[in-house]
C-alpha cells in the first residue's frame, strides 16, 4: 500500500507580507520571548503577531517529526498519541489531521482513518492527500467502488504521480474494468518507467 509520507510543518514557506517577512527573519533569530516581545513592540502590532505565531510553528514541526519517526520504526500507536496530542492543542491542523489518518491506515484501523479524512476534506488543505488517503482506506477496505472516485479526484488535481494512477488501475481492475485499467498502467510506465509493478501486470494482460 503506498500511503504517502507524514507532512511536516515548514515555517520558511508561509507567505508573510515583504515588511513583517524582513522584520520577522530578525525577530526569529532572537531566542528569548521576551527579547522577540520587546522587539515586536518596536517595530509595530504586526511584528507582535507575527513573533507569537513562531512558537506553534516549531512545536507543530517537532510533533510531525516525531510521528514520523515512530511511524518509521513501525510504532502505529505512538504515532497515533501523538498526532491526536497535536489536534488536542491545534483543532484545526488539518496536517496533523491527515498524519493521523496515515498512521491509522498503517495501523490497519481503516474505519477510523476514513472518520478522519472525512473530517479533514470538510476544512479544506491539502485535498490531493485526502482524496487519496481516502481512496487507499476504501482500497484496504476490498470496497472498489467507494475508492474509484476519490483516486480520479486524486488523479484530476495530480495527474503527474505514478503512484496515485497505478492505484486507480488497481481500482479499476477490481471493478473488472480491464481496458481502464491497463490505461492507467501504462500512465504509470509512461511517468515512472522503473515502476516494476506496472511493467509486471502489462505483461500479464499481454499474456492473455
Amino acid at each position: 500500500m503506498n500511503v504517502p509520507p507524514v507532512e511536516i510543518a515548514s515555517p520558511a514557506n508561509r507567505r508573510l507580507p515583504v515588511f513583517g517577512s524582513i522584520i520577522f527573519v530578525f525577530a526569529a533569530r532572537l531566542c528569548r520571548a521576551r527579547t522577540i516581545l520587546a522587539f515586536g513592540i518596536l517595530a509595530g502590532v504586526p511584528v507582535i503577531c507575527l513573533a507569537a505565531r513562531a512558537a506553534p510553528d516549531a512545536e507543530a514541526l517537532r510533533q510531525m517529526n516525531i510521528g514520523k519517526a515512530q511511524l518509521e520504526n513501525g510504532d502505529y500507536g505512538k504515532a497515533i498519541a501523538v498526532f491526536r496530542a497535536a489536534l488536542d492543542t491545534r483543532p484545526n491542523d488539518t496536517m496533523a489531521r491527515r498524519n493521523l489518518a496515515r498512521a491509522l491506515l498503517f495501523k490497519g484501523d481503516l474505519d477510523d482513518a476514513l472518520a478522519v479524512l472525512k473530517q479533514a476534506r470538510t476544512e479544506g488543505g491539502n485535498l490531493v492527500a485526502t482524496e487519496y488517503l481516502m481512496g487507499l482506506a476504501y482500497l484496504r477496505k476490498e470496497d472498489p467502488a467507494d475508492a474509484v472516485s476519490h483516486l480520479e479526484n486524486t488523479v484530476r488535481l495530480d495527474p503527474s504521480t505514478a503512484a496515485v494512477r497505478f492505484q486507480l488501475a488497481k481500482t479499476y481492475e477490481a471493478l473488472g474494468r480491464e481496458s481502464d485499467a491497463i490505461a492507467q498502467y501504462r500512465e504509470t510506465v509512461r511517468l515512472d518507467p522503473q515502476h516494476t509493478a506496472a511493467h509486471f501486470e502489462l505483461a500479464m494482460y499481454a499474456r492473455k
